[in-house]
């Protein structure tokens, strides 16, 4: 019964942890993971872009560093234009699954 009580505990996360309930950092997470993952699975991906690009786009770490930075700019800094309400929290109600 103990265990059950502490799952249904819907307290944030302490300060400096990373909240997954939000599923815009789950999204921030796996894109970064994810392009990462493709340009050490795929190297000759910068041999598509110009030559001053390569460097940047042919490390997983930078592009995967460039892609969290990129998506945490989208999803929690720059807002849709006037009258959109901005989202400081998770969205309210059933969380996809």
């Amino acid at each position: 019964m103990e265990l059950s009580l502490l799952a249904r505990s819907e307290s944030p996360p302490p300060p400096g942890r990373f909240n997954f309930k939000d599923q815009r950092n789950s999204m921030i997470v796996a894109g970064s993971l994810g392009l990462g993952m493709y340009v050490t699975a795929q190297p000759d991906v910068k041999d598509a872009v110009p030559v001053w690009m390569a460097d940047l786009l042919g490390s997983s770490i930078t592009i995967g560093a460039l892609t969290a930075i990129v998506l945490d700019l989208v999803f929690h800094h720059w807002r849709a234009g006037p009258g959109v309400p901005p989202l400081d929290r998770a969205p309210e109600g059933p969380a996809l699954t």
